[in-house]
This record gives C-alpha cells, sequence and structure tokens, in this order.
C-alpha cells in the first residue's frame, strides 16, 4: 500500500453538499432576509472560494453580524431534515482502503453528527472513521472559514 492513511474533507470531497445542503440553505435563508439577492450555484460556489464565505454573506448579501450567526443557525436546521449524498464509488474506495489495512481519516469544519448522520445514511462504513477531526467552529466567523490554529489543535489531539 503506498499511502497508509487517506484524508478526506467531508464537504464536496465525501458528499456532494454544496449542491444539496449548502446553497439551498442559503437560497432558503436568503429568501426570508434579502429576498432581492438571487445567486446561481455556480456564482455560489466561485463566490465561496473568492471572495470567500464572509465576505459573500457581508459585503455581497449584505449581511450583519447577527444575520450571519442566524444564517448558521438556519443552516444546522436545515441539516435536520437534509442529507448529502455520497460520491458514487466513494464507498468502494474505502472499503478496499480499509480492507488492505488503511486508515482513513476525515477532516471537516463541519459538524460531527452531521458528519456521522451522512455517513451512515450513505452505508459507508463505521469503521471507516478511525480519526475524526470535525472543526465545530465557535469562531467561524472570526475568520475565512479555516482556523489553522484550531485546525493544528485537533490533528495533534486526535
Amino acid at each position: 500500500m503506498k499511502y497508509k492513511c487517506l484524508v478526506f474533507d467531508h464537504d464536496d470531497t465525501t458528499v456532494n453538499s454544496t449542491a444539496t445542503i449548502h446553497y439551498p440553505s442559503f437560497v432558503d435563508y436568503m429568501k426570508l432576509v434579502r429576498p432581492q439577492i438571487n445567486i446561481s450555484l455556480e456564482e455560489y460556489v466561485k463566490l465561496n472560494f473568492d471572495p470567500g464565505v464572509i465576505p459573500l454573506f457581508r459585503d455581497i448579501c449584505g449581511l450583519s453580524e447577527k444575520e450571519m450567526q442566524d444564517e448558521q443557525d438556519f443552516w444546522i436546521e436545515y441539516t435536520k431534515d437534509h442529507i448529502s449524498i455520497a460520491f458514487k464509488g466513494l464507498k468502494e474506495i474505502l472499503d478496499e482502503h480499509k480492507r488492505q489495512g488503511g486508515i482513513i481519516v476525515v477532516v471537516s469544519h463541519s459538524y460531527a453528527n452531521r458528519i456521522e448522520k451522512e455517513y451512515e445514511y450513505n452505508e459507508l462504513p463505521n469503521c471507516v472513521i478511525d480519526a475524526f477531526v470535525a472543526i465545530e467552529d465557535s469562531r467561524f466567523f472570526e475568520h475565512n472559514g479555516f482556523d489553522l490554529p484550531r485546525f493544528t489543535k485537533a490533528i495533534l489531539e486526535n
């Protein structure tokens, strides 16, 4: 085995979450607070990377700090009733890697319970989650979606 450990991001690597969770939740929330904002899925994906999700919400959509927190709360509620589908062939890849003695690590900014729920729903075996790093981020709105000190700490502790 060339690589004993595979490291996966969860969203849009393991499951198709932007198209099935993040964008639809964003659209539903924006209908409530900024109905004049109309951003396509393609634009949403591009804007999440450049300029980033916080500038998208704050500068382009005009959300206040309170509205951004409300959007996150809205998303948490949305994810309770919506599941992302794993990409085709992923289960077979993970099963084979585990069969050969490999380790799979999930690193994500998503909440652990959501990731576990999606692994279960998509019948990805529990044993796949050998080391589980979910950065449940209380400082989400203080950075651009990646908190290096918190990420490093999570890796070291797990």
